[in-house]
């Protein structure tokens, strides 16, 4: 499985920065690293989120939760799923439920299972894979 790293997720929030004018900042370090160590930890030898979409889920609920950015964490959230799933072959399927939904990650409506299940359920194989 390929995996986005600290390096990837500053310059996706760059670019989001640049596309929408979000005020520049990363306030939260912390934060941003413990979002990014989140999908591998574990318990007991086990790991919490043992699946692709089990990871890509811990790390956009980490990422939206977490806050680690002045503005832009849930489009910086959404891109690094995208960006995570087309490393592995995958894409976010297009349809309007996509922004509804990370909304509603952000309003804590969401918890990380529901969210790989969604995940799961809105993506499809990338064209000519």
């Amino acid at each position: 499985m390929k995996w986005l790293n600290l390096s990837d997720v500053l310059l996706i929030h760059a670019m989001i920065r640049e596309e929408t004018g979000a005020v520049r900042g990363l306030v939260y370090p912390a934060g941003l690293m413990s979002a990014l160590a989140r999908p591998f930890r574990a318990f007991g030898g086990e790991a919490l989120f043992p699946g692709m979409f089990d990871k890509l889920a811990a790390l956009v609920h980490a990422l939206i939760a977490y806050h680690p950015f002045r503005e832009a964490n849930e489009r910086v959230a959404l891109v690094a799923a995208d960006v995570c799933l087309r490393l592995n072959g995958r894409r976010l399927a297009p349809t309007l439920e996509v922004e509804p939904y990370f909304w509603s990650i952000a309003r804590g409506e969401q918890q990380v299972e529901q969210i790989a299940a969604w995940l799961e359920g809105h993506s499809e194989a990338l064209p000519g894979s």
